[in-house]
């Protein structure tokens, strides 16, 4: 990214440099030359600089920007055990489609261990439960793809496609502890 910046940060010094010359030679024609034609070249060869730096320029600040808020956006996820779309928007100043897109990014990355608890609406690190539950990722009754559900014991979940229920059976529970979930993550015991 750096690299592509500093090209384009090349590029539009030598179009400025371009036109700037382009200036003084529509200012101070060669002989010969009226001030139409003594710019064109200048005019020519700094838009061939200036397209392509300017979007060089902006494609690799686009970048930075967006890593920087992907990297902000892991340090909320693993500083928290349960979070909603809306808290991770506007910790990073998102709207909540942005937010969405880049929470199901991240969920995506198997470092994270992300799973979405559908009735409250909150995404939760399943290594960090302490709860009986079961990750749904298809539908038994329709086969339908539902990503990554977690469904804790006793919680019926409606399938979003065929409304049938999504249930943790004991077949898919991992090892633990069964206690209800805490409604609040500052409410999670140590």
């Amino acid at each position: 990214m750096k690299a592509a910046k500093w090209i384009g940060r090349g590029l539009l010094a030598l179009a400025a440099a371009c036109l700037l010359l382009a200036v003084f030679m529509f200012l101070d024609p060669l002989e010969g030359q009226g001030r139409a034609e003594s710019l064109v070249p200048g005019l020519f060869f700094g838009s061939v600089a200036l397209v392509p730096g300017l979007w060089l320029f902006l494609w690799a600040r686009a970048r930075e920007q967006a890593e920087s808020r992907a990297e902000r956006a892991v340090g909320i996820v693993r500083s928290h055990d349960r979070f909603t779309t809306a808290e991770v928007g506007e910790k990073l100043d998102l709207a909540f489609g942005e937010a969405e897109a880049l929470i199901l990014e991240l969920a995506q990355r198997p470092d994270l261990d992300l799973v979405f608890h559908r009735p409250d609406q909150s995404w939760m690190h399943r290594g960090r439960l302490r709860v009986k539950h079961a990750v749904v990722t298809k539908c038994p009754s329709c086969g339908a793809g539902v990503g990554s559900q977690v469904v804790f014991v006793g919680e019926s979940v409606a399938c979003p496609y065929c409304d049938s229920p999504l249930r943790a059976t004991e077949t898919h529970l991992p090892q633990g502890p069964v206690r209800p979930f805490p409604a609040r993550p500052d409410e999670v015991p140590d």
